[in-house]
């Protein structure tokens, strides 16, 4: 029996492997379904029911597919979305009925969800957003409700609605003039000079925040050696304040030296306040920090 040389054979296994590597992949819908269930199965434990529904598809990477649900106020939400293998990244918005992004789900992962408790009665406006695919992608998309009378979730979301591919699609609706425009404003800012000594936090001071007509969570960045907190115990060099349907109240901010700066470290600097359609804010902070002991 003649042998092959053992070039030839590793010639053939590589021109195996290729032509399995080139060998073109398809979208399966079954798939997308599986993935969204099991995502709700986490839900179903938390006492939501989840909507049977029919909206599943196939969508390229940029394509958006718009869903218009109703909600009644008081009740808790969900939005899962399921993709198969040839999805890469999937994000979620969902906006109320005038227009104010009241969640989003922008991970760069291949499946997303979204939970929140609807403070009005009328329609949520949900997108689902393929921000990236290899070819075509399968998405399925549940709804889940939980409280008063969530028996009665009719028969899941209304039919889905294709919208074109999009090139950079952004969250912002376009201009409205009778739209209020986004606001954040900030007040009370820290005027005295942060003050400790090494391994020790320094004590908090306060500045209030407060915004209407907001478009997405606002979120507060501090300079190195600095923390922010909204409940006083859990503090962090970031922090999101998520708004309600767009306005956020006065929401007292608290800020403190952080126990790990040491006394040669700069710490001077601001805290940035960003969201979505909104001129950043800056609260200006100084600190000191001496030696923990002679």
């Amino acid at each position: 029996m003649n042998k092959m040389p053992r070039a030839r054979k590793t010639v053939a296994l590589v021109a195996t492997l290729a032509a399995l590597a080139i060998r073109p992949a398809f979208a399966d819908p079954a798939e997308a379904e599986d993935v969204a269930y099991r995502m709700a199965k986490t839900y179903i434990d938390r006492s939501f029911v989840i909507s049977p529904t029919d909206n599943f598809g196939l969508v390229g990477q940029g394509g958006v597919i718009q869903f218009f649900v109703p909600v009644n106020r008081g009740l808790d939400y969900v939005f899962l979305a399921g993709t198969d293998a040839m999805a890469r990244d999937v994000d979620i918005y969902v906006y109320d009925e005038v227009g104010n992004l009241v969640l989003d789900d922008r991970r760069g992962q291949k499946n997303a969800g979204v939970q929140f408790r609807s403070s009005y009665n009328g329609t949520a406006i949900v997108y689902l957003h393929m921000a990236g695919a290899q070819g075509i992608a399968s998405w399925c998309v549940l709804v889940g409700r939980r409280g008063a009378d969530k028996a009665s979730l009719q028969s899941g979301l209304p039919p889905a609605v294709a919208q074109p591919p999009a090139r950079g699609f952004t969250t912002t609706p376009a201009p409205d003039p009778n739209r209020a425009t986004p606001s954040l404003s900030v007040a009370g800012a820290p005027t005295a000079k942060f003050n400790t000594v090494s391994g020790t936090a320094s004590a908090p001071q306060t500045f209030t925040l407060k915004g209407s007509a907001l478009r997405g969570v606002v979120r507060l960045s501090a300079p190195d050696g600095f923390q922010v907190s909204k409940d006083g115990a859990d503090f962090s060099r970031t922090l999101s304040v998520q708004p309600s349907v767009g306005d956020l109240g006065e929401t007292t901010i608290m800020v403190r030296l952080d126990p790990g700066a040491q006394p040669n470290d700069s710490l001077a600097g601001n805290i940035v306040i960003e969201s979505d359609g909104v001129t950043a804010v800056t609260v200006p902070v100084t600190g000191a920090v001496g030696p923990a002991g002679p």
